[in-house]
């Protein structure tokens, strides 16, 4: 019965891991800036700059972050 309660006590008190990784988040960060940029891309302009390709690579890159 002791053995439980303990159990039951540190499990409360006990600090939980973080569901992600600290050092991702400015990668992140930084790669939805980028993407924001590319959305206010004109769209004259988003074929000179392949913006099409690396919106999609980026959202790609943030979901595979994210999954980690």
């Amino acid at each position: 019965m002791l053995a439980a309660w303990n159990a039951l006590w540190l499990s409360d008190r006990m600090t939980r891991v973080p569901i992600f990784d600290p050092a991702k988040n400015p990668e992140i960060a930084r790669l939805r800036r980028v993407l924001a940029q590319l959305e206010a891309t004109p769209l004259g302009a988003r074929e000179r700059e392949c913006a099409d390709v690396r919106e999609r690579d980026i959202r790609m890159r943030i979901e595979e972050l994210e999954k980690r």
